[in-house]
């Protein structure tokens, strides 16, 4: 009898301790697709790109971008990572770990409603230096065939962009009133001299 009793006593603890410490297998399902570039082709809303990530912030993850295959790429040249992606890593939100500062990635992910792109656990992203990541490239290059390579932001000015109307006016006043100036000068003068000449 006081086997018995014990044998219960085990089995309560055992699905007390089961019950308080959930599983992390079953946080978070994905269901992820055998070829993610093939699928993403026929999305038109999820992006397909390569970059190297920056610091994490307040917002998100910064990734300058390398490489873009699909959708409209930020005219910054910088996407940004949601940061509730990288949430819970370990929780029931499917959060993932953020890229470390520095590595290269290829991401596959949607742009959400504040402009942002949602990488999380179940989404398609590896580094680049990794197996995975070099198989997802090649597959994107497949699929989707040479990407653009975004031009890194310049904080130099375009020689070829329009000028601001601002800075031309600026730069053209002084110019007119050196040349009014000299033209009266010259006009005083030649007037002066033809008295000269009249009085002589």
């Amino acid at each position: 009898m006081r086997r018995i009793g014990l044998l219960l006593l085990a089995l309560a603890l055992t699905a007390t301790v089961r019950l308080a410490i959930p599983e992390a297998s079953v946080a978070c399902s994905c269901a992820m697709p055998q070829s993610p570039m093939r699928a993403a082709a026929g999305d038109v809303s999820v992006a397909v790109f390569t970059g190297v990530a920056g610091p994490q912030q307040v917002a998100g993850v910064p990734v300058r971008l390398t490489r873009w295959f699909q959708g409209p790429p930020p005219p910054s040249g910088v996407a940004v990572l949601d940061q509730a992606g990288f949430l819970e890593p370990l929780g029931g939100s499917c959060g993932t770990a953020a890229p470390d500062v520095g590595t290269e990635w290829v991401f596959v992910a949607e742009r959400n409603a504040v402009g942002r792109y949602v990488v999380n656990l179940c989404t398609t992203h590896a580094p680049l230096a990794s197996d995975l990541g070099r198989e997802l490239l090649a597959e994107a290059v497949a699929v989707f065939g040479p990407p653009i390579v975004p031009e890194a932001p310049s904080a130099e000015p375009d020689p070829g962009a329009a000028a601001d109307p601002a800075s031309l006016l600026g730069s053209i006043v002084p110019i007119v009133l050196i040349v009014l100036f000299v033209a009266g000068a010259l006009a005083g003068t030649v007037a002066v001299a033809g008295r000269r000449r009249t009085r002589a």
